[in-house]
């Protein structure tokens, strides 16, 4: 199955395409399901920014930042469970 090759231990050009492509469509599930600012704060966590970074890069409480990772682990579990 597609997901077997991702998985594969040897890297062939189709293996690399395939997981370039699956991350690419993942990524834009994910872009398309959060609201603008769940994917900001989104994408400054997985970026390595702690809460309290990322609150201040974005203007906000480090509980709205919480809030807005825990609206946007919810809605990224749904989709893709």
């Amino acid at each position: 199955t597609e997901e077997e090759d991702l998985l594969a231990d040897e890297e062939t050009p189709e293996s690399i395409y395939l997981y370039k492509e699956f991350f690419s469509e993942l990524l834009r599930s994910i872009e398309t399901s959060l609201s603008p600012t769940e994917l900001r704060v989104f994408n400054l966590c997985v970026q390595g920014n702690s809460y309290k970074q990322t609150a201040e890069k974005l203007g906000m409480t480090e509980k709205a930042v919480d809030n807005a990772m825990q609206r946007a682990r919810k809605k990224i579990r749904t989709n893709f469970s």
